[in-house]
């Protein structure tokens, strides 16, 4: 299976219609998280189409920097972080749209750290595995509250121990 500008694919059983890519490219760009941040809706309309095109793995911090914000090629990527804060800043709006959104969509992007290539996942693939490892990795992650309500009691217990041991005499 061809990966490139006719089929995107994650893995070899998964194939991704560049079309429905691009419909939820487009749902995004109008959604309320990204349409008022241009930063942000550039960087992932560049980031997806060079996917779509082929060239995801040829997605860098100083090539974004020149092609989607207008650095000079010479650009310092460490004094100028404008691609990696527009990155960070895409992430958290993608993450936000997907936990807001009431609608079913075909396809999801993501954005992982550390890297500028898109991912895009089919949602009954994503359904699947939310399944297959029961449920999301933040419902198996103790709360804060779950950690206190534990933590606590176990370190007053520790601390009235501690105490009584202190003060009887030996």
């Amino acid at each position: 299976m061809p990966a490139g500008p006719t089929h995107l694919a994650k893995t070899p059983e998964e194939v991704i219609d560049p079309g429905s890519v691009r419909s939820e490219l487009h749902r995004l760009l109008k959604c309320s998280q990204l349409k008022n941040s241009k930063r942000c809706s550039d960087l992932l309309s560049y980031i997806v189409e060079e996917s779509i095109a082929g060239r995801g793995g040829q997605l860098k911090e100083r090539s974004i920097g020149i092609d989607v914000y207008g650095r000079s090629p010479d650009y310092d990527t460490t004094a100028d972080p404008v691609v990696r804060n527009a990155a960070s800043e895409l992430r958290k709006r993608l993450a936000q749209f997907y936990i807001d959104s009431k609608e079913g969509t075909a396809i999801r992007i993501g954005l992982h750290a550390g890297t500028y290539k898109p991912e895009f996942h089919s949602a009954r693939q994503e359904s699947e595995t939310a399944q297959f490892q029961g449920g999301s990795r933040a419902q198996s992650r103790p709360t804060t509250f779950a950690m206190l309500a534990v933590g606590l009691p176990l370190c007053i217990a520790l601390g009235l121990l501690f105490y009584y041991f202190r003060t009887s005499d030996p």
